[in-house]
């Protein structure tokens, strides 16, 4: 539970089989009883995402679903890799992109700067946040988690290619609302990321490898049956054993 960092892709390790990361997220509203004006129409709601790393096979273009949830975060739950949220499977936004992370070099110090993800939602959804200008939707957090509960990032099932670790808690992420007052004058308004409650999903698929009989927590195999070999793997409880 805000762990960092929270964690999107999927991959198929060629000895370990398939690991798969969803980040489930709170949106902030990032101030109090926001009113976008009588006449006022949405052009587009966009969320923008950064990450700090990438891992497996970055050449291939990653797609990113966004779903809305439909559940919301209890205090007195404790969230856990393998805990489920619900969310409506049905998308409200996607888009393709191959992460990359460039390096700078200024005055002989380099550092990396990732190149943003930035997916355009549906314009029905960027139309319900218009509609919430000056009502009870927009007036505070609490009003806001009961009309937005967050958001559910993720990539399809079949997906191949890599994990990416996102750092919502920096300057660069939010969803911003663009739209038009009565006058015409495009303004937006960002609502924020990273700084409500959120998690990361871990599941794995070991079928067709040597630990496939781990399926159960406490489980474990000899080594006398993997040839030799032990296995540790970071979120998904694959741990070794030894013993004296």
């Amino acid at each position: 539970f805000r762990s960092q960092p929270p964690l999107l892709g999927q991959y198929i390790d060629p000895v370990l089989g398939k690991v798969r990361a969803r980040t489930i997220t709170e949106v902030a509203l990032n101030g109090t009883s926001l009113n976008f004006g009588a006449g006022g129409k949405a052009d587009s709601l966009v969320l923008t995402l950064d990450y700090s790393f990438k891992y497996a096979d970055t050449l291939k273009a990653m797609q990113v679903n966004v779903h809305r949830l439909t559940g919301t975060f209890d205090e007195r739950t404790s969230y856990f890799t393998t805990t489920p949220f619900p969310y409506d499977q049905n998308p409200v936004g996607s888009r393709a992109f191959i992460p990359r992370i460039d390096t700078e070099t200024t005055n002989g110090a380099t550092t990396k700067k990732t190149r943003l993800l930035k997916i355009k939602l549906s314009t029905e959804l960027a139309n319900e946040f218009m509609a919430q200008s000056g009502q009870a939707g927009l007036a505070d957090q609490a009003g806001f988690r009961n009309f937005f509960k967050g958001l559910a990032l993720m990539v399809p099932e079949g997906e191949n290619g890599s994990i990416v670790g996102l750092t919502l808690s920096s300057t660069n992420p939010s969803l911003s609302l663009h739209y038009k007052t009565a006058e015409g004058t495009a303004r937006q308004h960002n609502f924020l990321m990273g700084t409500g409650n959120y998690f990361t999903q871990l599941t794995s698929d070991r079928t067709g490898t040597a630990v496939a009989a781990l399926q159960t927590n406490g489980s474990f195999i000899p080594a006398t049956e993997t040839g030799g070999d032990s296995y540790v793997q970071a979120g998904t409880q694959l741990l070794s054993k030894i013993t004296f």
